[in-house]
């Protein structure tokens, strides 16, 4: 008897508008300077940013010698690629604020700083591939050495 008291009386709170959205107990959990980060939306980033990896380490395999119409088409290819994740970093990245994601919070900064090398290399003329060769090996800053953990 006890028990249906309680659920009537917490039914009944929910109803009265006292029962707040987890968005509303986010702004009661969460210091105002903490940038909560939807689980579905860094997932959904992550798997952007995994997907522009592999397609950059696809057109890397054969580096474009700048010589011929269809090596152009790499070399764009490949900035467009880089672009794309820059974008995709600039979806989760929020300078100077913190995160639930402590990996995130310490590694985002200079996968960003090498996302933007790569690029800058890969405007050169000749372009320079270096960075970008070495940026699905900055996946490891988060994601470990595929020892099956996976931090985010």
């Amino acid at each position: 008897m006890l028990g249906m008291s309680l659920a009537v009386v917490f039914g009944l709170s929910c109803t009265s508008g006292s029962f707040r959205s987890p968005a509303a107990l986010h702004e009661l959990t969460y210091p105002p300077d903490f940038s909560y980060l939807p689980a579905k939306e860094l997932r959904s980033t992550m798997w952007v940013l995994a997907a522009e990896i592999r397609r950059l380490d696809e057109l890397l395999r054969e580096p474009p010698a700048a010589s011929t119409a269809a090596d152009l088409r790499v070399q764009i290819a490949i900035q467009e690629t880089l672009r794309r994740l820059a974008l995709a970093i600039e979806d989760i990245d929020d300078p100077g604020r913190q995160s639930q994601h402590p990996d995130l919070n310490r590694n985002l900064h200079r996968f960003k700083a090498r996302v933007e090398k790569a690029q800058r290399g890969a405007e050169r003329t000749p372009p320079n591939y270096y960075q970008a060769s070495a940026l699905s090996g900055s996946c490891f800053l988060c994601h470990g050495s595929g020892d099956g953990r996976t931090a985010l």
